[in-house]
């Protein structure tokens, strides 16, 4: 509700305008909500539970994986290949890329533009918090972690373009492999690596 209310009520004025203006603002609401989460949690970290019966490990022949991280590894293709079914060639999945190219075109078919945006908009929003749910008990929930995650954000869609889940998906790959790779180059890891 909170993603709807946002998108209808300060987002769509910013369609028309250059992405980086979009880019920008959301930013700037990151910021917002960032300082009100100080306010009312205040600044302390927060560690998260693993859920029950995910906080052991999982033996595979002679190695051992903590069971969280070998289901997060399993929901991960799930949730990919939900995404890639949804962006067939078909009318939803069409609508979508077809807003963000020519709005005025698509409204002129006869499909609701603002319905669109905004759907995509509450879906982006509900796969980010999941996203962050699941996430929770791996890293320390602390402030300034989304000042951190909109960087990597900018970085994917600057990466894969605005328009292409397959090539933002292969961005997000990247990025996480040279995230990843970055401490067996450089010892200090996060200085080599912008993300």
């Amino acid at each position: 509700m909170l993603a709807l209310a946002l998108e209808r009520g300060l987002l769509r004025f910013l369609y028309g305008k250059e992405h980086l203006m979009q880019l920008l603002f959301m930013f700037a609401i990151v910021l917002l909500v960032g300082d009100l989460v100080k306010m009312i949690w205040g600044a302390d970290n927060y560690s998260v539970d693993y859920p029950p019966g995910l906080g052991g490990a999982i033996k595979v022949g002679t190695m051992v994986f903590p069971a969280y991280l070998v289901f997060l590894s399993a929901l991960g293709p799930v949730i990919a290949g939900g995404d890639v079914a949804r962006n067939r060639p078909h009318a939803l999945g069409s609508h979508h890329p077809a807003a963000t190219q020519d709005r005025e075109m698509l409204s002129a078919l006869g499909i609701n533009v603002p319905l669109v945006y905004s759907g995509v908009f509450v879906i982006g929003s509900a796969l980010a918090g999941f996203g962050g749910a699941l996430a929770a008990p791996r890293v320390a929930v602390s402030l300034g972690m989304d000042a951190t995650v909109i960087v990597e954000c900018f970085i994917i869609v600057i990466i894969g373009g605005l328009a292409s889940c397959g090539a933002a998906s292969w961005a997000r790959w990247r990025s996480a492999s040279s995230s990843s790779s970055a401490p067996c180059w450089c010892p200090t890891g996060r200085t080599c690596c912008p993300i």
